[in-house]
């Protein structure tokens, strides 16, 4: 299983799990999302919760420690322009944001980064 997954769009509708080595990737998605007590990962309603704000301001986001793995969501509409698309990424270990950042920055394909002009803003869950 990896110890990375990325959860959302990455270029157009529709949000997916992907890993680096594009290998077990729905099995680390059910992995991360039981972790967190979860039926599935694809949960806007959990992410408004999290964030404790009724608007979906680009960037914003939170971070969860759960199952052993840290996890980062936020709204994001770089990939899906629909109201509600988010995205997630999700290290194994327990680790900053800025540190999950960095992993995602280093294990991204490049075409990711460019159509998010935005900077991801994250907060800790309270719950």
């Amino acid at each position: 299983m990896s110890d990375f997954l990325f959860h959302g769009a990455m270029r157009s509708c529709g949000h997916y799990a992907w890993t680096p080595s594009r290998i077990d990737e729905r099995a680390t998605e059910r992995e991360v999302a039981a972790s967190m007590g979860w039926e599935y990962l694809d949960n806007p309603q959990r992410l408004r919760e999290a964030l404790r704000i009724g608007g979906q301001e680009e960037g914003a986001g939170v971070r969860y420690e759960s199952g052993g793995w840290t996890l980062i969501n936020f709204w994001d509409r770089g990939g899906d322009s629909r109201s509600g698309s988010h995205s997630m990424f999700a290290v194994r270990g327990s680790h900053s944001s800025d540190d999950v950042l960095a992993v995602a920055r280093e294990v991204m394909p490049p075409h990711y980064w460019p159509s998010r002009s935005f900077s991801i803003r994250i907060q800790d869950a309270t719950s």
